[in-house]
């Protein structure tokens, strides 16, 4: 089967990142900043997991409520009062934000397995080794390198007074028998219960020892 190109008008030096989390770090740092789900704001964990990933009653009027308002404390000039969004797939949305990951990691692989200038990184492995990962695709692709390859890489995202970030897991600590503030036994059956392990799979992502 022949897909069309998105990524036709690339130059062909140009790279496609495809970037995977895995399911139980992505679902809490999702929470943590539902980016226009007003619906899903302001709600406990399960519930945030469980309720349906659409405008529900707002779906009719012509303006939906605006973005979570547990952020204007932190934005009074409404920098983040935009009007919410929620993907659906044809008409339907998913039935909870679980279902909604099944449907993006579906898309995702189906690009980077179908696409040319695509690559898949999961997440972790760019947290963990990835100077590895870099030489692994560079390897995979026959690139060539300049000077002063690889260069020293760190992420701005949390940084304080310079600080480097440091990546926090969840599913880390899970595995590790570390209790987390969101995973209670309840969270963690709708949370198993709700998950498409196939997709889990195939992106790569283990929870054995977890779910």
């Amino acid at each position: 089967m022949s897909y069309p190109n998105e990524f036709s008008f690339l130059p062909e030096d140009v790279l496609v990142i495809v970037v995977m989390r895995n399911a139980i770090d992505w679902a809490v740092s999702l929470y943590n900043q539902p980016w226009f789900a007003a619906l899903h704001c302001n709600v406990t964990f399960h519930e945030f997991l469980t309720k349906e990933w659409s405008y529900g009653n707002t779906s009719r009027q012509d303006r939906p409520p605006p973005f979570c308002h547990k952020y204007e404390a932190w934005t009074p000039e409404s920098s983040y009062s935009s009007n919410m969004y929620y993907e659906d797939r044809q008409g339907r949305f998913a039935k909870n934000v679980l279902e909604l990951r099944a449907w993006k990691l579906q898309r995702q692989l189906q690009v980077c397995n179908t696409r040319r200038q695509v690559a898949c990184l999961r997440y972790e492995d760019a947290g963990s080794d990835w100077k590895g990962w870099l030489e692994k695709m560079r390897r995979s692709l026959n690139l060539r390198v300049r000077e002063g390859y690889p260069v020293e890489v760190s992420s701005y995202k949390g940084e304080r007074e310079m600080a480097k970030y440091k990546r926090k897991s969840h599913l880390e600590n899970l595995k590790m028998g570390t209790p987390s503030p969101f995973y209670t036994p309840e969270v963690m059956g709708a949370f198993s219960e709700r998950l498409e392990s196939q997709w889990e799979r195939r992106a790569g992502f283990d929870y054995a020892g977890v779910l």
